[in-house]
């Protein structure tokens, strides 16, 4: 098992990137050829009222996602798209059009952190998409790939002393999380909430909370992308 020491610019703590099982991790990563596709899906639960008076059938709505593609390990991470549907009804045709017009591969991997909201994200959306656009969520289903996993029981990597395998710890114990003004996905969550149920909020302080919310959701997809590069270069020393 290889060790490898990480000590963190800001926090000057020092943590090891266990690598229990190279060969396995390789394995496990071999699938990940370019284009690579990043998703991050935001999602906020309604309260009862408010589905009521709105005719919502749900009580949680998708409410925006980021994607970035790659072409290189070397590629422009600030070219992500972003779609959000804030104040909205329950129109998520838009939203499948958006995304299935940011993918346009057939078989390129679509990396995520916890697969379970992107898969019940893409459920909902194949449920609400007209026919013509069944075959390209079908390929999105097909080709997620959960990052996450490399984490989970110990098998592939381990981080001590911590062995957080959160998004944001993965990214701070690899020094490679992007910081923004939304510290954590509680505080998303909120202003989501307050966003949506709020109906006397003003225009500007929507546009203010839409804006945060894209520099976080945008945030993610980077630190997925981030967390995978770490990875391949400490797995190829």
């Amino acid at each position: 098992m290889e060790n490898i020491e990480i000590e963190t610019k800001k926090r000057k703590e020092k943590f090891s990137l266990n690598i229990v099982n190279k060969e396995a991790a390789l394995k496990f990563l071999e699938n990940l050829t370019f284009p690579i596709y990043f998703l991050d899906f935001e999602a906020i639960t309604n309260s009862k009222e408010w589905m009521y008076k709105h005719n919502l059938s749900v009580d949680q709505q998708i409410s925006s996602f980021s994607i970035l593609k790659i072409d290189s390990i070397k590629d422009d991470e600030t070219k992500i798209k972003h779609y959000c549907n804030i104040n909205k009804k329950e129109d998520y045709g838009l939203m499948v059009k958006k995304l299935t017009d940011f993918y346009k591969d057939k078989k390129a991997p679509i990396v995520v952190w916890g697969q379970d909201l992107e898969l019940r994200a893409l459920s909902k959306l194949f449920r609400e998409a007209p026919e013509s656009l069944y075959k390209k969520l079908s390929f999105m289903f097909s080709n997620i790939f959960d990052l996450q996993q490399l984490f989970y029981g110990g098998s592939f990597l381990k981080i001590e002393p911590n062995g957080k395998t959160s998004l944001e710890g993965v990214a701070r114990t690899l020094d490679v999380y992007l910081e923004t003004k939304i510290k954590d996905g509680k505080s998303a969550h909120y202003l989501l909430q307050h966003s949506i149920t709020n109906e006397k909020i003003r225009p500007t302080h929507l546009d203010s909370i839409k804006k945060r919310l894209e520099d976080y959701n945008n945030a993610d997809v980077i630190n997925i992308k981030r967390i995978l590069l770490k990875i391949f270069e400490e797995l190829k020393k």
